[in-house]
């Protein structure tokens, strides 16, 4: 009898895997196609993906579990490549408690000479003269700041831009949404150094670029994403292959 109950539980969490994964699925399906990137079903286990090329910039949407049982929780992440080649060189995170431990005991950071910006974030590989005047744009720090804030982790790293949040399921509109806003950050960045995120070897884009006060245009709003912005960033937490 014990066995049976079992049985019939089992069966019952993976239906409901079942479900949760189809109707997830669907969100992140109607998402790419509303931007015309391509969408990868990622079954039973879950694990879907967009991909693909928005406004010139490439861009990635996936999910990570990190934790167990109890304190399991399920991250979208949200990647754009930054084709600035400065920033391949270099990584840029969010000042921690163990960042500045480290920095106290030796750690070596680079800095961009703008005491407010580098005691907000910790930059490390090798920052050329390229990357410093990035870095010291005002109109980059503001997107860094914001991006930051309004999420629950932030970082460049080898030329991706990358911010994740942990949260319900999401409607296809946020989706659309925190992917407009890494292709926003991009672009400010390549602005900053000169280069034209919305040309292609392959094909120019013939979407009209926001302006930079596009982008941010509600002043009373909760942050300049419109979204609430996180409380201090959670303890990072090991990966797990499993997603949603």
């Amino acid at each position: 009898m014990e066995y049976i109950i079992f049985g019939i539980a089992a069966v019952g969490v993976i239906c409901v895997m079942i479900y949760q994964n189809s109707k997830i699925a669907e969100i992140w399906q109607e998402a790419a196609d509303r931007l015309d990137l391509e969408f990868s079903d990622g079954g039973l286990i879950g694990g879907s993906t967009i991909e693909g090329r928005h406004r010139g910039v490439d861009v990635e949407v996936s999910s990570v579990t990190r934790g167990s049982r109890r304190r399991r929780k399920t991250y979208t992440v949200t990647a754009a490549d930054v084709r600035a080649p400065c920033m391949k060189y270099i990584t840029v995170t969010e000042h921690g408690l163990s960042d500045t431990i480290g920095t106290f005991f030796g750690g070596d950071d680079e800095k961009t000479g703008d005491q407010s910006f580098d005691s907000e974030f910790r930059i490390t590989g090798r920052l050329n003269d390229q990357s410093r005047k990035s870095l010291q744009n005002p109109k980059v720090q503001k997107v860094l700041r914001d991006l930051a804030e309004t999420y629950e982790y932030f970082k460049i790293e080898e030329g991706t831009l990358q911010f994740e949040q942990r949260q319900r399921k999401p409607t296809p509109s946020e989706v659309v949404l925190r992917i407009n806003r890494a292709v926003d950050a991009a672009e400010i960045i390549d602005d900053a150094v000169g280069i034209d995120s919305r040309t292609s070897t392959e094909q120019v884009s013939t979407q009209q670029k926001p302006s930079s006060e596009s982008l941010f245009p509600d002043p009373d709003a909760d942050n300049d994403f419109g979204e609430p912005r996180q409380s201090a960033s959670p303890e990072r937490e090991p990966e797990s292959s499993e997603v949603w």
